[in-house]
């Protein structure tokens, strides 16, 4: 058995393993895979271009925003230095005065003067420094002297390194023909907010040019206007937003232009922010790295659960084909174990059940073919001593009919009894050399155990054992020999009754039923007694073959019972328990030509 159960466990192992090899099998986990992945990989890639997009659209908005709220800030930087200039403007008026205070400023962007640097420049081209030094002031236009004339405040700038200077300028009195222009240079990190103070976000860069595309100020390395950012940036559309690349890097930018023409004289400045592509996208490549992760875990999770299914399916096909080759080598009771819970499990089942039936059609053909041959035996044996022990007989007949003393007498009725008993076994010899004389008819089964209970109703008196008939109702009748059928049922009760002999007087029980079951007429003969040993059940059909001492059984019951019911096309089994008694159940197909 130990054995047995480790050959078992190694075949279902090898099973478990090897699953793969077939064809079937890498056929389907190739599908699952298939149609896990093809999605999964089109999910991925479809989310990965939605979220850039997406995150490069927010970020394309946050910088619009951004961009026209610094707009905005430098105007209003530009306004309050223009009121600034206004107030020292009108304190000149009344004479230079010995120093002139600037209105400090303090911010998150930096501290100091919102002014660098401030001076008189005179309608002969003379400087008066008043706060710092201005050298080489930019020459108004006289577009912009009349800008200034009319009591305007004029900006201009001029190129410088690193960035452009940023002046602001105003007649001291534009009432005097000849009064000096006020000229300040402006602070350019009160200005922009950008410098080496810093002031925007680590992540965003800022470019202001203006409208000759010439750099104002920026915070990347770009002194001069990039050819293909120049021609991005000949004509924008306000408040749109481009891509550009500066010494190999991609940015994002938003541009808008602030028009200040008006105020100020300066056709406008045109505010670009820009964030490195590769920042905006920062957050994608996490997402990738996440979403590759979440790939190769689908991937494995869909490998095992194809695996699982594959080899659901495919170890019960590979376990019934084993066992189909073991039944084809001849091994006709194997069985198999399938607890998987859907189809297979059923044909598991019925694979166990065609197994036993093919296991009972041999051990019948095997009875089959024993009593065949000892039918063909019995035939001979019946003609060979059948007339001799006849004349035997006679002559003994005929010697009893003469005079002879008491030992003689004894010894001859000895010799007449043992070849009367000799002639019942011959007799017995004939039931296998050929079918029974009887009637072949349709005969009610119910009718035929009415009749054997009234011919033993007296032996279970004597006997002290109790007898339970039970008829079940539908019965279909069955075709056959009616004195066959209850020779089969008188024989399987003596038996039964004999099996009672040795048990506790009064306790024995016989139980027959008839029952039908699946269209055949069934017969059960049962009894309490001590049953039938396992070792010798596959044998109890076998002619000669008994468990009773010596010159109490001739082994032939059973064999012709057999006989019996397979000349009637029926079925006969055993269920015998040591703890419960023995029961013979038979099986009869019903009698077609009564139309059942």
């Amino acid at each position: 058995m130990a054995w047995s159960s480790i050959n078992k466990t190694m075949r279902i192992a090898n099973v478990e393993i090897s699953f793969l090899k077939s064809r079937v099998a890498r056929r389907m986990f190739g599908l699952f895979v298939f149609c896990a992945l093809l999605p999964l990989l089109a999910l991925s890639g479809f989310t990965f271009l939605f979220v850039s997009e997406e995150l490069e659209e927010q970020a394309n908005l946050r910088l619009r925003q951004t961009c026209k709220a610094k707009g905005f800030e430098i105007y209003e930087h530009l306004l309050f230095l223009e009121t600034e200039l206004r107030m020292i403007a009108s304190d000149l008026k009344e004479g230079i005065p010995e120093r002139i205070t600037l209105v400090p400023y303090a911010s998150d962007k930096g501290a100091g003067s919102r002014i660098r640097s401030l001076a008189l420049v005179r309608p002969d081209g003379s400087i008066r420094d008043l706060v710092g030094g201005i050298s080489s002031p930019p020459q108004p236009t006289a577009g912009e002297r009349a800008h200034l004339e009319a009591g305007n405040t004029l900006v201009m700038s001029r190129p410088e390194s690193p960035h452009h200077a940023v002046f602001m300028a105003r007649l001291v009195d534009p009432e005097l023909p000849a009064t000096p222009i006020l000229l300040a240079e402006i602070n350019p990190v009160y200005l922009w907010g950008i410098g080496s103070e810093g002031s925007l976000p680590p992540e965003i860069e800022m470019v202001i040019h203006n409208p000759q595309h010439q750099v104002l100020i920026s915070s990347l390395p770009v002194r001069r206007a990039d050819g293909r950012l120049t021609e991005r940036l000949r004509n924008p559309a306000p408040r749109s937003h481009l891509e550009f690349e500066v010494s190999g890097e991609r940015y994002i930018a938003a541009s808008w232009k602030l028009f200040i023409k008006y105020r100020f004289f300066v056709p406008g400045w045109t505010i670009i922010l820009a964030e490195s592509r590769a920042g905006v996208l920062s957050p994608v490549s996490s997402f990738k790295l996440f979403f590759m992760l979440m790939v190769l875990l689908t991937f494995w999770v869909v490998a095992l659960l194809s695996v699982a299914s594959i080899r659901k399916s495919l170890v019960p096909i590979e376990t019934l084909r084993a066992a189909t080759e073991r039944i084809a080598g001849g091994e006709l009771g194997t069985r198999v174990e399938i607890d998987s819970g859907d189809e297979f499990e059923t044909l598991g089942r019925s694979f166990n059940e065609m197994s036993r039936k093919l296991e009972e059609g041999q051990r019948l053909l095997v009875q089959t073919a024993k009593m065949s041959a000892f039918g063909q035996m019995s035939a001979g044996v019946v003609h060979e001593i059948g007339q001799p022990l006849t004349s035997l007989l006679g002559l003994v007949e005929l010697m009893l009919d003469e005079p002879m003393d008491e030992d003689q007498r004894r010894q001859l009725e000895t010799v007449q009894s043992e070849l009367n008993r000799l002639k019942e076994m011959i007799v017995k010899f004939r039931s296998f050399s050929r079918a029974p004389e009887g009637v072949r008819e349709a005969v009610d089964v119910n009718q035929v155990l009415e009749e054997t209970h009234r011919l033993l109703e007296h032996q279970f008196q004597m006997k002290g054992i109790h007898y339970v008939m039970e008829k079940g109702e539908g019965l279909p009748p069955v075709r056959g020999d009616r004195s066959g059928l209850q020779q089969v049922l008188v024989n399987l009760i003596i038996n039964a009754m004999d099996a009672l002999k040795e048990g506790p007087a009064g306790k024995g029980l016989v139980e027959v039923r008839s029952y039908a079951r699946e269209g055949r007429a069934c017969i059960s003969v049962s009894d309490n007694g001590p049953g039938i040993p396992e070792e010798i059940r596959e044998r109890i059909f076998d002619p000669f073959f008994t468990t009773k001492p010596a010159g109490e059984g001739t082994g032939l019951g059973l064999a012709i019972i057999h006989s019996i019911v397979h000349q009637h096309h029926g079925t006969i089994r055993l269920d015998s328990d040591p703890a419960s008694g023995t029961r013979f159940v038979i099986e009869f197909p019903a009698d077609e030509a009564s139309g059942a």
